[in-house]
């Protein structure tokens, strides 16, 4: 667990974040991220963010677990000390997005989650989800990989990922059962059956 006896430092870094607000506002990409990471390790070491680009303005300045349970308590203390910044939107954790995934390239692997089913299951307070996804191949073994990561984090966003997935295991879209539902009703799935909406 995160210790909160660190928790003073989230002070120290809202100030250097306020004061140098409107520069951040002129920059983007790894020029940004630069700037903000080493400030955003001395408060806690595995956090990362990740920021809107653009002139759209509030910027969204997203403040990641990185997908680890042990930084979820250091992403919940740093977004409740965030003070009111002109311009900025602080989020916490990567959320939900409409498109979860899809079109994204990975590697070798654009994701077409079309071409994605899975099964759900109860995995005792949380859900185990098989996929089969279209980039699978039967010598990949079940090991969750990088793909099915962001697929997952677009699809019910970082927070539930980490509190509400239990098991994962990929296969390959042809090894589908005859009970594998499409990945466009994952979400629908997951809010159902974690968040206690069953009929």
């Amino acid at each position: 667990m995160f210790n909160k006896a660190k928790s003073h430092t989230t002070e120290s870094f809202w100030k250097w974040f306020s004061k140098r607000s409107n520069k951040l506002l002129q920059i983007e990409g790894e020029q940004l991220l630069d700037a903000i990471s080493p400030e955003l390790t001395k408060y806690h070491d595995g956090l990362v963010v990740l920021v809107s680009h653009g002139l759209l303005l509030p910027r969204e300045f997203i403040i990641s677990a990185d997908g680890i349970s042990a930084n979820v308590d250091a992403v919940e203390i740093l977004a409740d000390a965030a003070p009111q910044i002109p311009n900025w939107k602080i989020i916490r954790f990567r959320p939900r997005f409409s498109n979860a995934g899809n079109g994204i390239q990975y590697g070798d692997v654009k994701i077409d989650t079309d071409a994605v089913q899975f099964v759900a299951f109860k995995d005792g307070s949380k859900i185990g989800v098989e996929i089969y996804a279209h980039w699978r191949k039967p010598e990949d073994g079940t090991d969750t990989d990088g793909p099915a990561f962001i697929m997952l984090d677009h699809t019910i966003g970082e927070y539930d990922v980490i509190c509400g997935i239990g098991f994962i295991e990929l296969h390959p879209l042809e090894n589908a059962p005859d009970n594998a539902r499409p990945w466009s009703e994952f979400a629908e799935t997951f809010d159902r059956v974690f968040h206690g909406k069953e009929d």
